[in-house]
Parts: structure tokens; C-alpha cells; sequence
């Protein structure tokens, strides 16, 4: 590890013009989805072994894309939506309805709809899931090491503070936060990380829907059904005993809100090196040593 550096001044930041800390150029290529996980979907094709081989010798992990394959809807799915969007027209078709979402290929709510038409539930994510799952001790443990190997040596600031862990044994780690006293520095500390190389986020007070928000996400997990009056709220047995729908909005959880709003949080990255988690510490103490007062010269703990 590297030895605590010196304050750095304003002037000296990458958002000032200054040199970047953080390239991530040591960072060796590792898909999360990769060939282990497209054999096996091969397998579940029913392809023998002579089969197999010719496939894993013909396709390598650099075949993929930078980052590997995310089959994820959300964020920016990888390959592009072009299946997804084709698997909607088809439902959309196939139920006779204007409008169809595809979501996720193991929620209940999909299944008893393709049931009506004959089609029972694929096991296409589970030749995936199988794979994944193999690899999650070893996802864990790369976490930690590099989370805590970064958080080990932070400094204390005045005004911000290391988010805690309540659960070192439960604690993966994939993401660091730091919490300053205000939304204010909050924002400059994200700005001033993101041009460091570090892909930092402070939401901020700005508005609009935010399913990470109790205020947002409530109102309709709860107090509405799928079915009218299924909504326990609804309930006759409630209401009959004086229960009254509650109002959610802001303020409903104002600590975690308070949190969410002036928090800087960014994820790292599991196949960082020590090099790149020395860098990624380096980077975090250049910005908060730039606006923030050191408290002391203990390290923060991991």
C-alpha cells in the first residue's frame, strides 16, 4: 500500500486541469458472463462434448465485449435490445394486447401468463444461474479485498465520513460511500472523483422518480393491488377497525432521504489490482484533502 500522501491544493485537482489519479489500466479483462456460462446454455441444447469442444475452441473470451455480456434490461443492456424488442411484438401478438413489458423471464406473474397459450417456464437462466452461482465465493472475496484494501487507507475529514458497516461477517463491499455534511460538497466531491477516473454519484436535491426513494416506491408497492381492492389497505377487516391508507411522500424517511441526497457513492470493481485500489485511494484523498480539513492521522477503519 502506499504511504498517505501530502493535502493536495484545489489547483491540483483533474476537474482544475490537473493530472488524473485514477487510468484503471492495470485492471485485467474479465467478462462476468462469459464463455463458461454460453457452454453452458450449449449444454442445454443438448450438444455433446465433441460439440462442446469445437465451440470452446473456436470461441475465446476476447471474442466478447469489453465489459462481457450484461442480460440485464436495465442500464445499458449488452447485446443491444433488439431480442427484447422482438420477444414484446411477439407477446403482444400472442395475448391479443396493446402494450406488453418484458421484465424477467423467472417472475411468476410471466410464467402463469405463457401457461394460458401452453408455455411452462424455460430453464435457459438457470444453465446460466448455475455457472454464476459456482463463482460467487470468489466474486465475494474479490470484493472485499479490494473495497477494504481502498477503505483501510482513507483518512478522516472533518466534514465527511466514511460510511460504516454493521455487518463485516454479511459485508461484500461492491460499493464505497462517503457521507459530507452537505449536498453542496457532496456534489463537488462526486464532480471532482468522476474526473479523477472514478465514476462517483451524488443525487443531490433534484426531483423526479426514484424507485431508491421510500417517497416514490411506496405509494405504489403498498398501498395498491393487482386487483381492485387487493390492496390491504383495502381490506374491509381494516377498515372496519378505523385503518386509514397511509400518506406517503418526503419526509416519510427522512434520515435515509437525508443519506441518499448529500451520500457520494460509486461501485468498484472486483478485478482491480492492488495497483488500481492504491490509485483509487490515492484519487478519493487527492479530492477530500483538496476541499475538506484532515481530522487526525488515523485511518478510517475497514
Amino acid at each position: 500500500m502506499t504511504e498517505p500522501a501530502k493535502p493536495e491544493s484545489a489547483a491540483s485537482l483533474a476537474i482544475n486541469g490537473g493530472p488524473k489519479a485514477f487510468t484503471g489500466k492495470c485492471r485485467p479483462f474479465r467478462p462476468q458472463i462469459g464463455l463458461e456460462e454460453f457452454l453452458a446454455l450449449a449444454r442445454r441444447f443438448g450438444l455433446g462434448p465433441e460439440a462442446l469442444e469445437r465451440i470452446h475452441a473456436a470461441v475465446s473470451a476476447a471474442d466478447l465485449p469489453e465489459d462481457g455480456v450484461f442480460l440485464g434490461r436495465f442500464g445499458h443492456p449488452r447485446p443491444d435490445e433488439t431480442e427484447g424488442a422482438k420477444f414484446e411484438a411477439l407477446a403482444r401478438a400472442t395475448f391479443g394486447v396493446p402494450h406488453a413489458r418484458a421484465v424477467s423471464s423467472g417472475t411468476g406473474a410471466l410464467h402463469a401468463g405463457f401457461v394460458g397459450v401452453g408455455v411452462g417456464p424455460g430453464t435457459l437462466e438457470a444453465a446460466i444461474d448455475v455457472v454464476q452461482l459456482g463463482k460467487l465465493g470468489e466474486v465475494v472475496a474479490r470484493f472485499r479485498a479490494v473495497s477494504r484494501r481502498i477503505r483501510t487507507q482513507l483518512r478522516q475529514f472533518k466534514e465527511v465520513r466514511l460510511q460504516k458497516s454493521n455487518d463485516e461477517e454479511g459485508w461484500i463491499g461492491y460499493q464505497i460511500a462517503l457521507l459530507p455534511k452537505s449536498v453542496e460538497l457532496g456534489r463537488k466531491i462526486a464532480a471532482a472523483l468522476k474526473a479523477e477516473g472514478i465514476p462517483a454519484h451524488c443525487r443531490g436535491l433534484q426531483r423526479g422518480l426514484d424507485w431508491h426513494c421510500a417517497a416514490d416506491t411506496l405509494p405504489v408497492s403498498l398501498t395498491q393491488g393487482h386487483t381492485p381492492g387487493g390492496s390491504v389497505f383495502e381490506d374491509p377487516r381494516y377498515l372496519a377497525r378505523g385503518g386509514k391508507a397511509p400518506a406517503y411522500g418526503r419526509g416519510t424517511c427522512p434520515v435515509a432521504e437525508d443519506l441518499w441526497t448529500r451520500g457520494v457513492y460509486f461501485w468498484v470493481d472486483q478485478w482491480w489490482t492492488p495497483a488500481d485500489c492504491d490509485a483509487v485511494a490515492a484519487a478519493i484523498h487527492k479530492v477530500l484533502s483538496a476541499y475538506c480539513t484532515p481530522a487526525d492521522a488515523r485511518k478510517a477503519p475497514p
